[in-house]
């Protein structure tokens, strides 16, 4: 029997492995207006799912300083995948949000990531997706717990 310890580090590796296999998809090549870093694919994703952010929110998300978010951020409105604005009532604050050409790229990549879910759902049993699925389910509820009621995960 294996202890924790060693079923932790292993679980660490898959989760590396399908980190990285999630972003280096590439089934179908970027459109060459879309070729972006995977700094860059960090922030159009972490803005489509969350929408408006201002940049300290981004560089929070991403655990970067806001001088390397910026920087991030000037590539991407070069390339016309964000929009940046600054706020009425406080013209410090930068927020970006994605451009038209950035919610396609998000869409692109999102279809991307089901055809490699599908692929992985359809080498399973039905049994053993809906397994999956359930133990994927709980392991989001468990970190949106702590996540969003300030507590950490590791005691």
């Amino acid at each position: 029997m294996k202890t924790l310890e060693e079923k932790s580090k292993r679980f660490t590796e898959y989760i590396g492995q399908l980190t990285q296999l999630f972003l280096f998809i590439k089934a179908e090549p970027f459109p060459p207006e879309y070729e972006c870093t995977t700094r860059e694919i960090h922030v159009l994703l972490f803005l489509g799912w969350r929408g408006t952010c201002n940049m300290t929110e981004i560089a929070d998300h991403l655990r970067l300083p806001v001088s390397t978010v910026t920087g991030i951020v000037d590539r991407l409105v070069q390339k016309k995948l964000v929009n940046r604005s600054r706020t009425e009532e406080d013209r410090r604050v930068v927020m970006v949000e994605l451009s038209e050409n950035g919610k396609k790229f998000k869409n692109w990549q999102l279809k991307e990531h089901r055809k490699v879910s599908r692929a992985i759902l359809e080498s399973l049993r039905e049994a053993d997706q809906d397994i999956l699925l359930d133990l994927m389910s709980k392991i989001v509820q468990r970190l949106q717990v702590n996540t969003t009621s300030g507590h950490e995960l590791i005691a």
